[in-house]
């Protein structure tokens, strides 16, 4: 006799799958659970690909309606998301120093870009050097980014927009 860790209940050896600490009308309940749920779940996906703008209008108004029932927990939602992408976010004293004492470690390993960066600033600061308007790359205008090919030439800087810098860090493509 063992007890199913579900139910409960004692049962005869031949009631358990091998494997398994659950009698086997558990498991095929949990089974049968699963298996309805992701039918739903494709269903739900069936319908949402029929009339997107109008499930979108739907999953507003619902989404609205639960952020009026729960406000907490549509703050703590927020305040997640905002964590998240590190906007309007207020880091706590120990996430600031943790922070801190990152970019003290990161400026002693990186001494050779450190003083790049501050040559680059002071230059545009006393007007020896001009940031220009618009990417390099993408000729968007909107607020640049200076990247270094080399740091041993801190002058010589690409100016380039977020998404443009992102790429050229992540080597898809060289100025």
């Amino acid at each position: 006799m063992r007890r199913c860790i579900n139910c409960g209940i004692e049962k005869n050896e031949s009631c358990f799958y091998e494997n398994l600490n659950g009698c086997k009308e558990c498991d095929n309940a949990r089974r049968r659970k699963r298996y309805n749920k992701e039918k739903e779940h494709e269903r739900y996906l069936k319908k949402k690909a029929k009339d997107p703008a109008k499930w979108k209008e739907q999953h507003r108004k619902q989404t609205e309606r639960w952020r009026k029932r729960h406000p907490e927990r549509a703050l703590e939602k927020v305040r997640k998301y905002q964590k998240k992408r590190n906007k309007y976010y207020k880091p706590t004293e120990e996430e600031h120093a943790r922070s801190l004492a990152y970019h003290r470690i990161w400026k002693t390993r990186n001494k050779e870009k450190v003083n790049a960066h501050r040559l680059v600033f002071i230059a545009l600061r006393n007007g020896k050097m001009k940031k220009p308007l618009n990417c390099e790359r993408c000729n968007k205008v909107t607020e640049l980014l200076g990247h270094h090919k080399d740091y041993d030439k801190p002058y010589e800087v690409f100016w380039c927009c977020r998404e443009c810098h992102g790429i050229i860090h992540r080597k898809k493509i060289c100025h």
